[in-house]
């Protein structure tokens, strides 16, 4: 046999009695003291992340660095002042190199060294009629032997 429940109504006022008589505890020191140390470490985020903005000088984020537009080819011929590349689709480029540009394979090298079948990388801004003027040209595969 079980043992008979009370009734509702008396389990309803035994419980309102129990919590009556229950004191509300104050916090432990130990409470307190992950408090603080929680307080602590929000402040401290918060700073790092006010150096941060405050570091930059204006508060705003620094622009993001432009990029210079990349064509990749092979070397079909070249000029005093001019280099045309085959890219891997067959594309032909012209590519107008301004004196003082630096051509680097392994070591910079003057435009008229830079050898027809060379894989090249360009960096500049092509115009209306997709012409590259160079920022700068780069061997991709530097040889390891003067061309022939």
């Amino acid at each position: 046999m079980s043992d008979p429940q009370p009734p509702q109504s008396q389990q309803d006022d035994d419980l309102r009695a129990l919590l009556a008589k229950r004191q509300h505890s104050r916090p432990t020191k130990a409470t307190w003291v992950l408090l603080a140390l929680i307080a602590v470490a929000l402040g401290f985020a918060m700073g790092a992340c006010s150096q941060r903005v405050l570091s930059s000088g204006t508060g705003a984020p620094e622009p993001a660095p432009s990029r210079v537009p990349t064509t990749i080819g092979t070397v079909t011929s070249v000029t005093d002042d001019t280099v045309v590349l085959t890219t891997a689709t067959g594309e032909t480029v012209t590519v107008v190199v301004p004196e003082g540009i630096p051509v680097t394979t392994a070591v910079e090298v003057p435009l008229g060294e830079l050898p027809v079948g060379a894989r090249v990388e360009v960096q500049g801004s092509a115009d209306s009629a997709g012409v590259v003027t160079a920022e700068s040209i780069t061997e991709e595969y530097p040889r390891t032997a003067p061309a022939p």
